[in-house]
Parts: structure tokens; sequence; C-alpha cells
């Protein structure tokens, strides 16, 4: 397996870091500017540098090249599985050694790898929380992947990933600065049961009317509270884009504020699930859920 694919595959939020901060991604890192030294930087890749250098090599002590990796998994099972991916990758001998350490959660390494950054130390590779690729990118802070790959890896192949998590790796243009190694996705889960009850059958809406009419269903022939979720941002975001609209304009230089009424839309509409007593908000609290059963 080549080695660019090799490291592309074991990502988080892939994002290409210029020489001075990080992403939830595995970010690549190059110089800050001719003549400057660059170090090794939630995914993993090389510096541009390092491996042009390196590329087509046979493996020997002198031509294996260590790859500094920050990444924020500290314990648990996410650990564990974050050091597999390093070992079997270095087990592979292609050249390459990764060296991964743990930098704290996304806060952490983002404040860490901007640090980094201004010193010309960045990592080669970093996890980066993947809602901060835009502002690192726009900063200067990322490797153009797409660019990188036409150069050193013309054969890689950017569909392996699933369209709608590249959405905060991908520049306005169409450039690829980060790749998806573990999203959080939101689901919407539905009580069958409860929907049988409220309906007499097992329906799962499949446009927005449907999702109302089955809500008012379950609020007029239940005693169950038909639908809830915490009050984040990702919720707000799904009823913004599947009702058609974005959250940046096409140049990247304007929010779904300035955009059209797509935001404000977002909120009457869930305003008003509120206020017909389809949707029970949680209590206050970080994430929190409300204690019952729902839709």
């Amino acid at each position: 397996m080549p080695i660019l694919a090799v490291l592309l595959a074991a990502t988080l939020s892939l994002a290409a870091l210029a020489s001075c901060a990080p992403a939830a991604s595995v970010a690549v890192t190059q110089q800050q500017e001719a003549g400057a030294t660059t170090q090794p930087q939630q995914e993993m890749a090389t510096t541009a540098q390092q491996a042009a250098g390196t590329a087509g090599q046979a493996e020997t002590p002198e031509s294996i090249t260590t790859i500094e990796f920050w990444h924020s998994f500290g314990s648990g099972a996410n650990e564990e599985t974050m050091n597999k991916f390093i070992s079997d990758f270095n087990a592979m001998r292609l050249g390459y050694e990764v060296n991964g350490t743990f930098q704290g959660n996304y806060a952490e390494i983002l404040g860490k790898l901007t640090v980094a950054y201004a010193a010309n130390e960045v990592p080669a590779l970093s996890i980066v929380d993947s809602v901060d690729c835009p502002q690192l990118n726009n900063m200067g802070m990322l490797v153009n992947l797409t660019e990188f790959v036409s150069t050193y890896e013309p054969s890689y192949d950017f569909g392996v990933f699933f369209d709608g998590l590249m959405n905060y790796g991908t520049s306005p243009e169409g450039y690829i600065y980060a790749i998806p190694y573990g999203r959080s996705t939101p689901l919407m889960y539905i009580n069958m049961d409860i929907v049988k009850e409220a309906t007499g059958e097992a329906i799962i809406p499949a446009t927005r009317e449907e999702f109302v009419s089955v809500l008012e269903a379950v609020r007029d022939n239940t005693d169950k509270n038909p639908f809830s979720c915490p009050l984040v941002c990702w919720y707000f975001a799904n009823f913004l884009t599947s009702s058609g609209h974005g959250f940046m304009s096409k140049d990247g230089l304007s929010s779904y504020f300035a955009i059209d009424e797509g935001a404000l839309k977002t909120f009457t509409f869930w305003d008003w699930l509120s206020n017909e007593e389809l949707y029970i908000a949680p209590p206050v609290g970080n994430n929190a859920w409300i204690n019952v059963v729902i839709l």
C-alpha cells in the first residue's frame, strides 16, 4: 500500500498544517518560510519535505523518517485503538516511524499547536477538532493535501472518504486540507413501539412534513414526549442543512446569518416545535437529555 495512502487511511479529520497550529484531524506540517527547519506535527501525515525526501527509498536505519504525531486520546479504548494504529503502521516498515504522543483534549491540543506553529516547531501530524480546520486554513497553517497527493501520490483517491465528512477539511475552492479519522455523528433514534402506538403502523419519516406528522400523532395519541435533543449546535446544524441551507457562502467569507434567512427559519421551526409541544427541551446541563422515553 502506498505510504501516503497508509498514512491518510488512519485519520480522524486530517488537516495539513503549515508551521503554526492544528485541528480534530490529523495534520501535515510544512515549513513556515524558506530556510526554516520544520519538525514533525484527531490523523497521520508527514511534512511535505519529509515525504519528498524519502519517497521510494528502501528502508535502512539512515532512511527512516520519524514522524511526530500529536493526538487527543489519552485513556481507555480510544488510547488503545490509537496506539494499535501507530504500532500496526510502524510494523509495516515503510521507511517511517510514527511517534504518537497524547497532548490533551481538543482545546488543549489546539493551544499547543498554535504555540508550536509560532515557534516553528510543529509536529508532522496532529489530530485537531474538525471545526477548527477552516480557521487554521485561513491562517495559512495547513498543507494543501490536494496538491500534496498530486505531487507525491497521484494514484491516491480521496473518494474513499464519505463526502459528508469532508466539508470542514475542504476549502471554498475545493482543495482538501484535512480528512476524517473519526467523527461524532448525531443520529435520530426512533422508538418504533411508540410510533406504532401513535399511528398504527411502523413509520420512518423521510421528510420534514412526515417527521412533524409523526410527532403530532405521538403528542395526540400517547402520553409520551414526541421529540427531544440536547441544546447544542449540532442539532441546529441538522435543522439548517436538512432544509436546504448552508453554513457559509461559497466564497467562504459570509456566515449563514448573512447568506439568507436559513438560520432564522431554522430557529423559527425549532421554536414552533416547542410551542406545539412536539419538542421537549432537556434540563440545563452538559449534553443533558430528558429523563423519559422519547421518540
